[in-house]
């Protein structure tokens, strides 16, 4: 009997060993996606386009890797295909979603909808989805190192956060949000007020594109971006790294200013995961102005002033070095509420 478990076990265990795709799987199955989506993106290029080698965001597919943990190695064999386009929260403004795929799963987002091709590359599969989503008009994420970054408010007043070129700072196994090499500094004295454009991976272990803005007891960041387009919805989420998910620290807050005015107050306490927010832009509330330029086919467009501030809660939990915790938020305008949010499993 114990040489027929043994037998069965080992003939299990080499099941798994032959079930692992191999290198050349992975690199066939992403040399396929790269050369597929840039032939699609030659199709779908406006001539007015500024960069004559990559289209507009809201033109381009979205890459994600399914199960979330085979991620790194669906993103080194992708290499070439930005980052961005491989770690977003949801799929606003992208015309198609690929998904290199091993043990058959399939991409949450897209609810068990049959994709509209599908090639194998030995244990790595290739899947492709048309999607319509809100179109994306504005991606704060990607503006951040041209907005006005300020620390202080209360009786302090605000004082400027200067853009630098500094040492990576964090990220990797239980180091937290990564903050990236260009980033705003606001105080020498203390490198970890910070604001930057970075990756975090969030309490499902799935990695997204955000801007790690640090949340400090008795000061408030503040992310300004002065000229938004004022047409639609304001949607964003924000949260922690997983690992400080579990840290049991102070609350953090993430406020909404509009115009001057405070349109959203979102509370995030650890465990709960990302939490979503959505700003209606324009009407009343929002003190517009004619944009430097409208997009084509759209008429005259307004801008509005937007505001992005992170703080922690006071007197509540206790915090990285009793003062400071790195939240993490993405935010974008789209044309309607709704877009398809890309969760983990």
């Amino acid at each position: 009997m114990l040489v027929l478990v043994a037998v069965a076990e080992l003939v299990a265990q080499l099941d798994v060993i032959a079930s692992v795709p191999g290198r050349d799987d992975w690199s066939r199955a992403a040399q396929w996606i790269r050369t597929a989506s840039a032939a699609e993106d030659r199709e779908v290029r406006s001539p007015v386009d500024a960069s004559p080698l990559s289209p507009r965001r809201e033109e381009r597919a979205l890459v994600v890797v399914e199960p979330a943990w085979a991620a790194p190695l669906g993103r080194l064999a992708l290499r070439r295909v930005e980052l961005g386009d491989t770690a977003p929260a949801d799929l606003a403004g992208r015309r198609a979603l690929w998904a290199l795929s091993i043990r058959g799963h399939a991409p949450a987002a897209m609810g068990g909808r049959r994709p509209t091709e599908m090639r194998r590359f030995g244990r790595v599969s290739v899947l492709r989805y048309a999607i319509d989503e809100p179109r994306e008009s504005f991606d704060l994420v990607r503006e951040i190192e041209r907005a006005q970054v300020a620390w202080g408010g209360g009786s302090m007043g605000w004082g400027a956060c200067a853009l630098r070129h500094e040492p990576v700072r964090g990220g990797g196994l239980a180091a937290g949000t990564m903050l990236p090499a260009d980033r705003f500094v606001c105080d020498r004295s203390r490198p970890w007020l910070a604001v930057g454009a970075t990756f975090q991976q969030d309490v499902g272990l799935a990695v997204r594109r955000c801007v790690g803005q640090t949340a400090a007891r008795g000061i408030h960041l503040r992310a300004r971006f002065p000229e938004v387009p004022a047409r639609g919805v304001l949607e964003g989420r924000f949260g922690l790294a997983h690992g400080d998910e579990r840290l049991r620290g102070a609350d953090v807050w993430l406020e909404v200013r509009v115009a001057g005015r405070l349109r959203a107050r979102v509370r995030h306490r650890d465990g709960e995961g990302a939490k979503a927010f959505a700003v209606e832009l324009g009407g009343d509330a929002a003190r517009t102005f004619p944009s430097r330029g409208a997009p084509l086919g759209e008429g005259a467009a307004s801008n509005v002033d937007v505001a992005i501030d992170t703080a922690l809660a006071r007197g509540e939990g206790r915090a990285l070095d009793g003062a400071w915790r790195m939240p993490c938020w993405s935010a974008s305008v789209r044309s309607r509420r709704g877009a398809t949010r890309i969760e983990t499993r």
